[in-house]
């Protein structure tokens, strides 16, 4: 794929609007909607990477659309615990190793709130 179509594809996985991509690279809107186009000119390899980086993508997937090693496209954070494993810290467990079910911290709480309300809101994306 064109480095346009990779662009593309990238900008709707992260649901991103090229005036965001825009206010994250410094790069006027004009340049963005240009690199767009369907007849549109290649980065110069400055303004590639200063792309590729507010995307969190390699200048490669652009340029190319191969995957690399370093970052799959588009890259995800890794994210180091389960909602679970957080669940559990904050709740504590039994020495049965049950969770204690009864819990009052306001950090979970409004933490746990918040996630279920940006769950219910992915789902209905999908």
């Amino acid at each position: 794929m064109a480095f346009r179509d990779n662009l593309r594809e990238t900008l709707d996985y992260f649901g991103m609007e090229q005036k965001e991509l825009s206010a994250k690279t410094g790069l006027s809107l004009i340049t963005i909607e240009n690199y767009v186009k369907k007849d549109s000119s290649l980065p110069t390899v400055d303004k590639a990477v200063t792309i590729a980086q507010a995307l969190g993508v390699s200048v490669e997937y652009l340029m190319t659309g191969k995957k690399t090693k370093k970052d799959p496209p588009p890259v995800i954070p890794p994210v180091d615990a389960s909602f679970y494993d957080i669940r559990e810290n904050f709740h504590g467990c039994y020495t049965k190793g049950t969770m204690n079910q009864k819990f009052t911290n306001g950090t979970y709480n409004a933490f746990n709130k918040d996630i279920r309300l940006k769950l219910s809101a992915l789902a209905e994306k999908i």
